[in-house]
């Protein structure tokens, strides 16, 4: 069975973002920067799922350049799949 793994939300602030989830109740992890991707992130653990809030940290990460039409709103929809051994042991 599929599942989403986490879903990346990019955000003008990760500071104003985290304090949002954070009034909700919810436990948002310590920043981490990805130097390759130009990006600052922490992940909110939601249900069986995450939400990765993602701040570019320069004008040349992807996500600090995205259209304006998008709303600087950019999705990323990870799929996580669980195998069934006992499936696959029914199809041989």
């Amino acid at each position: 069975m599929a599942q989403i793994d986490h879903l990346g939300i990019a955000v003008k602030s990760l500071a104003t973002a985290k304090s949002i989830y954070e009034k909700l109740g919810l436990t948002v992890s310590p920043e981490e920067t990805v130097e390759q991707e130009q990006v600052r992130l922490v992940m909110v653990p939601v249900g069986e799922s995450r939400l990765e809030l993602l701040e570019a940290t320069s004008e040349n990460s992807t996500i600090a350049n995205l259209s304006p039409n998008v709303a600087r709103v950019f999705t990323t929809f990870v799929s996580k799949f669980q195998i069934c051994e006992r499936r696959f042991a029914a199809e041989e």
